[in-house]
């Protein structure tokens, strides 16, 4: 184990506690402020609360959080689209796409610390919705939420606007990616009331209340009918068709008020050409969200710039912002990170790879030069943690190691393989307020632990190991995915006892393996890419067929289960698991069209 550091003094912590106080009175709300304030803000409390029922359809959103926070980042929720974007989000489909609020609404309380704002529109009666607030709201500091809140089973409204005796909602998500075109089931929400009532008609509309002129009913359903959806076949939407609309029918009398939805139309295209050689791509790469833009790696193809760093604002066309590497070289960069309002990252300019620090405001690029004379520092692992910027990075004699910047300049934290061999440090990931990672201290690799706490000189850092039961086999292909956090527990992939590479979780407190997939002594599933998803942990992972396939791992029921054998004959080897839209996405091959999407 390692020395714990020592603590300051109350002296000095009383300083620092008002100078930074004297910052944050001075900083300003709407702009990067120099803070000795680098703690992270925490949510308190939310309304409408999680499990409530019976709210109003016209209810108000509200959020405190403990410590004053910029309202920029509270009010950036979208306000005439669907995204799901902004601090603050409400959703009724698991955030594949959000309700749109009202920026007239918006209130702030005079200490900066709760928020009021209302949806757009009222919300639907008798239906869930998931409240969240993402790390995008930021304290005065500019330190970003402490860990995401997402409500775990959500709140649910009370009778909506329509009236008793009319259908309660449409829902209808477009799976078909075309503009123009449609492809989905349309689902009805029955009436509260259906005493009188005898069917439902389904019609276009160019209008919350009229219909399409000309186009018959989409479809009719009698009361009777267990399932009112209709699957609407890959199709181009009518022209002047706006809206959904369904009228309950009693007798063989439409009502005059329907109940309607309006269209959605999915588009998936190519946003830009970059390169436009035709015959070479741009290979945009490392996507990161920092000043309102997306920043990305990719190559316009030209004879004087290769692979550097690119910023799109979504309407005028991407433009290159760095040249790293001079000439038709490639700078690369990549592990984009954010940290007081700059962009870091890893890069190549010629000579070195080094961490590199881009401000948006200047429109500069500047080498951080972790490791002086024009030798690599070869940073990775960027982590924000606790007011910090760390990494590993190589410097001097130390071999590969721990690592951090912020204000106050840069240095080692600790030389955990002691001497010039590198300690292999891969996945950082924050956990029960600690950066955990893999690291080898010449005895094994082994899950580890750091409380955030920058010891003084010749005093080391407060870096403990988490448990020696097991050790770190293996690193996966994207090493971002070795430990992932999942229901209140750290999720690993690590080799104990007998077992082979199987597993494993830490709970804060003891080690435990959770699941032994290829149960047969010494044998390995070697579960990687771990993403969590609708609740479960998902991974790819071999059994005794030897066959490597999709695996998911349910915490509540603590079991395991090959989620599809995608590829019946070999393997299908899933890869880079990602969440997007509602959906888990990943690459995989069954065995007939190649690896695919």
């Amino acid at each position: 184990m390692k020395q714990k550091a020592a603590g300051l003094t109350i002296s000095s912590l009383i300083l620092v506690v008002l100078v930074g106080a004297v910052f944050i009175a001075c900083g300003r709300d709407d702009a990067a402020v120099e803070s000795y304030d680098q703690g992270a803000p925490h949510w308190v409390s939310v309304f409408p609360t999680d499990t409530s029922i019976g709210v109003p359809v016209e209810t108000s959103i509200s959020v405190t959080f403990d410590e004053p926070m910029s309202s920029a980042t509270i009010v950036s929720f979208n306000t005439s689209t669907k995204e799901c974007s902004g601090g603050v989000q409400l959703s009724r489909d698991n955030f594949f796409s959000c309700v749109s609020m009202a920026q007239e609404s918006y209130m702030v309380s005079g200490d900066k610390m709760s928020f009021t704002f209302s949806p757009q529109e009222p919300l639907d009666g008798f239906t869930r919705y998931k409240l969240r607030i993402t790390n995008s709201a930021k304290d005065l500091a500019l330190n970003r939420l402490e860990g995401e809140f997402e409500m775990v089973d959500g709140f649910e409204t009370g009778q909506g606007l329509w009236p008793p005796d009319n259908a309660q909602g449409i829902k209808f998500l477009d799976q078909n990616t075309n503009e123009f075109e449609i492809w989905g089931t349309i689902e009805i929400m029955r009436a509260i009331d259906e005493t009188d009532i005898t069917g439902y008609a389904l019609y276009w509309g160019n209008s919350p209340s009229t219909k399409l002129p000309g186009e018959p009913p989409i479809q009719t359903f009698p009361v009777s009918d267990p399932d009112l959806s209709f699957s609407l076949g890959s199709m181009f939407i009518p022209s002047f068709a706006t809206h959904f609309l369904v009228y309950s029918v009693k007798g063989t009398v439409e009502q005059p008020t329907p109940t309607s939805v309006d269209i959605p139309d999915t588009v998936l295209r190519m946003e830009r050409n970059i390169n436009q050689d035709g015959s070479n791509g741009s290979d945009p790469s490392y996507f990161t969200v920092y000043a309102g833009k997306l920043f990305f790696t990719a190559s316009d193809g030209s004879t004087n710039f290769g692979a550097e760093l690119w910023s799109y604002d979504g309407m005028n066309p991407p433009v290159r912002v760095t040249d790293i590497a001079p000439g038709f070289a490639d700078s690369f960069p990549q592990k984009k990170v954010v940290y007081n309002s700059k962009l870091y990252f890893q890069a190549y300019d010629g000579a070195e790879t080094e961490l590199w620090e881009y401000d948006d405001l200047s429109q500069s690029a500047s080498n951080m030069d972790i490791y002086p004379g024009g030798i690599s520092s070869s940073p990775g692992n960027l982590t924000v943690f606790n007011g910090n910027l760390y990494f590993k990075a190589e410097g001097d004699t130390n071999g590969s190691e721990l690592w951090y910047l912020n204000g106050g300049g840069n240095g080692m934290v600790e030389d955990i393989y002691s001497g010039p061999t590198s300690s292999g440090i891969e996945g950082m990931t924050i956990f029960q307020n600690r950066l955990f990672f893999s690291a080898n201290n010449g005895i094994g690799t082994y899950p580890w632990s750091y409380d955030g706490t920058l010891p003084p000189p010749l005093t080391t850092a407060n870096i403990d190991w988490v448990t020696d039961s097991v050790t770190i086999s293996s690193v996966p292909i994207e090493p971002d995915t070795l430990f992932r956090v999942y229901n209140n527990r750290l999720y690993f992939s690590a080799e104990g006892g007998t077992n082979g590479i199987e597993l494993w979780y830490y709970d804060g407190a003891v080690s435990n393996m959770a699941a032994d997939i290829f149960n047969t002594p010494s044998e390995s599933s070697s579960p990687s890419w771990l993403t969590e998803y609708n609740g479960k942990l998902y991974f790819s992972a071999e059994d005794s067929s030897s066959n490597q396939e999709l695996w998911s791992y349910d915490s509540v029921t603590d079991s395991t289960l090959m989620v599809d054998d995608i590829h019946p004959s070999d393997s299908s080897f899933p890869m880079y698991l990602t969440v997007y839209k509602g959906m888990l996405i990943f690459h995989a091959s069954n065995g007939v069209d190649g690896v695919q999407l």
